[in-house]
């Protein structure tokens, strides 16, 4: 009898504690782990973990943070990669218009770079070169004048204002554009020297030179 009830005894001892145990394991604070939402093929997005307590949610900084993240830190960051593109026309002409107070210089810099430049942006270095270079230094621009490779646009520039210098910068170049049959200001070039002279000496280009320089020294 008296193990019977030793039995019982313990058999209630042991079912209090187990209630107890689930009691207690209830009335503890949870714990949970979040993160990103799932996507199609059952993973996560990277996103900041977050723990639940409690207090209510908190984020702590864990996890691996998404490429939308890490492009906009990376577009912010110190040192962080520059514009690699060209330069423009524009801009290489900027560079050039200040990169000497002298004006010569500026305008041989532009000379030296001209076949750098689109064609469509050569016109405006043209009457940029024309307007810096010297009297005397204008010699430089005659292979501008002469390359078939720049515009055509670009060279009417230049040889506008040829037409405006003295005979001694003038004759040489008109005399040099008239012997280049294929040269579109060759025609040009001619007829501006028959005016000068009064005459046309056909294909005798000695003679137009021989009266060229006479034309010059009368003009001194």
């Amino acid at each position: 009898m008296h193990r019977f009830i030793f039995i019982l005894l313990f058999l209630a001892l042991l079912g209090a504690g187990i209630w107890l145990g689930l009691l207690w394991g209830d009335a503890a604070p949870k714990k949970t782990v979040t993160v990103g939402p799932e996507v199609s093929d059952g993973s996560h997005k990277s996103g900041p973990v977050t723990t639940q307590a409690a207090g209510g949610e908190m984020a702590i900084e864990s996890g691996t943070p998404s490429p939308e993240v890490v492009a906009a830190a990376t577009s912010r960051a110190p040192g962080a990669q520059a514009n690699t593109e060209p330069p423009t026309g524009g801009e290489i002409l900027e560079q050039w218009l200040t990169s000497s107070p002298d004006p010569d210089v500026i305008a041989l810099n532009i000379i030296h770079g001209f076949g750098s430049l689109k064609p469509e942006d050569q016109a405006l270095a043209a009457s940029k070169a024309v307007a810096f270079i010297k009297e005397e230094h204008f010699s430089a621009l005659r292979p501008l004048l002469m390359d078939s490779a720049i515009s055509e646009e670009a060279q009417d520039i230049i040889y506008q204002d040829l037409l405006q210098r003295s005979a001694a910068t003038r004759f040489p170049l008109l005399l040099t554009l008239m012997q280049t049959p294929n040269h579109p200001f060759s025609d040009k070039a001619r007829q501006s020297l028959v005016r000068d002279l009064g005459a046309d000496y056909g294909a005798n280009y000695g003679l137009w030179q021989a009266k060229l320089k006479e034309l010059i020294e009368a003009q001194k």
